[in-house]
């Protein structure tokens, strides 16, 4: 069995940008599923005060994709 493991980068970290991202994960990797999705860096390229989007509203999408069955878990990389 292969364990498969990818990281969502810094610039797909919006609501609207994992599920596209994970998408073209998918059909680059020609597979159905991921075994494990990470947050690849806690930035997103944004300058400013605070990291826009939210690790939170990333962390969600990423949870959506776990119970839409496109990846079993998720967690966290370079924290």
């Amino acid at each position: 069995d292969i364990f498969l493991t990818s990281k969502l980068w810094n610039n797909h970290h919006s609501k609207d940008s994992v599920k596209p991202a994970v998408q073209k994960i998918l059909k680059d990797l020609k597979v159905q599923h991921l075994d494990l999705l990470l947050i690849h860096w806690p930035v997103t390229g944004n300058v400013g005060p605070s990291v826009q989007p939210t690790v939170k509203e990333t962390w969600q999408a990423m949870e959506e994709l776990v119970s839409e069955g496109l990846v079993h878990s998720i967690g966290v990389s370079n924290f």
